[in-house]
């Protein structure tokens, strides 16, 4: 009935079902010879994936406090990340896909990234000027990472580092 049922740490398992060979013939013939009980398993992979790239799609516009001049500000850079709840993470992202690439799962995240960069990128940059900005990249990397660790949780994955490697 769409529910995730059960969780399996790593190992070995035998799957056992109560269908009966000679009759599931006559009992699925209604529905076209298929089971109406479908069951899936997905494996999930807990290691952490480091280095996964990220950058901002568009720019933020700002006003350098020292100079006084409009500013086009982007950035990028790379984080870990790995899935700490498999049950969050299959139902809330996975869903009806047969599977889920790190490709995919970073383009599922690159507004939500790119947002809440550009609006920390806008806040700082109101305070310091570009001429020093890089000065704080290690500030900036800490500050957005929480504000994506809290979104990251919702679907059962956690952020271990972020970094602001270019602004």
């Amino acid at each position: 009935n769409g529910q995730a049922l059960d969780l399996f740490p790593a190992g070995r398992y035998t799957l056992e079902t109560q269908n009966i060979p000679i009759i599931k013939r006559i009992l699925h013939l209604p529905t076209g010879g298929k089971t109406p009980f479908r069951s899936e398993v997905y494996f999930i992979n807990k290691a952490y994936m480091l280095n996964v790239k990220w950058g901002t799609s568009t720019r933020a516009e700002v006003l350098d406090p020292k100079f006084q001049i409009l500013l086009n500000v982007g950035a990028s850079g790379a984080m870990g990340i790995t899935v700490t709840d498999a049950r969050k993470f299959v139902v809330k992202l996975v869903g009806t896909e047969t599977g889920l690439s790190l490709d995919r799962l970073s383009l599922y995240f690159k507004e939500l990234i790119s947002t809440r960069v550009k609006t920390y990128l806008a806040r700082i940059m109101n305070e310091v000027s570009f001429v020093v900005v890089n000065s704080h990249l290690n500030d900036i990397s800490l500050a957005v990472q929480n504000k994506l660790s809290e979104d990251m949780q919702e679907y059962g994955i956690l952020l271990p580092n972020f970094f602001v490697s270019t602004i």
